[in-house]
């Protein structure tokens, strides 16, 4: 079998999932105040937002050193979450959501979904 085809049969997600779902995991409590660290992300303060009410600006950088930072990778898959994701109650209700949401994404069950990281397919499929 394929590392898929096992992946599916055993129920499994992809390494590159679980280092997703961890960076919205670890991003939920920076924007929650979880954590008692400064956030490293700026909140775009806009009462006209496509999205949700919790959408992450992007800061411009002219060399692509910082494009692999945990702050900087995780912003196109917040900023796609939906608001019933975003705005959970809890950490664990959260995760639920986030689970029961991305379970039909592709990244999913194929490690080869992101050979690009740059050009991410926000769409669930």
């Amino acid at each position: 079998m394929t590392y898929e085809e096992r992946l599916r049969v055993l129920d499994l997600p992809t390494l590159v999932y679980r280092r997703i779902r961890g960076d919205l995991i670890n991003t939920y409590k920076f924007i929650h105040g979880v954590y008692d660290l400064e956030s490293p992300f700026d909140l775009i303060e806009e009462t006209r937002t496509r999205g949700h009410s919790l959408r992450i600006k992007r800061k411009t950088s002219k060399s692509n050193r910082r494009a692999h930072f945990f702050s900087v990778r995780v912003i196109p898959w917040w900023n796609s979450l939906p608001e019933t994701v975003v705005v959970s109650p809890s950490i664990n209700c959260f995760k639920e959501r986030l689970d029961r949401l991305m379970r039909k994404h592709k990244v999913y069950f194929d490690f080869r979904a992101l050979d690009n990281p740059h050009k991410l397919e926000m769409t669930v499929t």
